[in-house]
């Protein structure tokens, strides 16, 4: 019996889907059905994990969970120890890759980024305005 944690065993899935556009149809042990439901429930608890204080704890991804529900997650500082930094840089490949498949399958990530983020991500200026309230 595999009980390897969920974001360990999402990542490991998400890898081997990167470069498909494979659709993912998941099923959980235990449960019957298949299809949309569980595939919807798996992108709701993988974003709860990746937004989790205690997974923050273990790889500091973002700023202040505590604020997310407001604000909206904002990286971190990137940590100077080449290990940590590695695993954060890891992590952020993997929020990408999840990101990407929920999208390509039309369901929402379910992950609240901070509007500063998102103008990032999407190229456009972000001023002293937009990031004031963070921390």
């Amino acid at each position: 019996e595999d009980r390897r944690p969920l974001l360990a065993w999402s990542e490991m899935i998400l890898e081997a889907h990167a470069k498909s556009a494979t659709v993912l149809d998941v099923t959980w042990k235990g449960e019957e059905g298949h299809g949309t439901g569980p595939t919807r429930k798996f992108f709701e608890k993988v974003a709860a994990e990746f937004a989790s204080a205690k997974e923050n704890e273990v790889c500091r991804l973002w700023r202040d969970v505590g604020d997310a529900d407001r604000e909206g997650l904002f990286p971190a500082e990137l940590p100077e120890d080449n290990e940590q930094r590695t695993a954060v840089l890891r992590r952020f490949r993997h929020i990408g890759l999840f990101i990407a498949k929920a999208l390509q399958q039309e369901q929402k990530p379910g992950l609240f980024l901070a509007r500063p983020l998102l103008k990032l991500v999407l190229g456009d200026e972000v001023g002293f305005d937009d990031v004031k309230d963070i921390d």
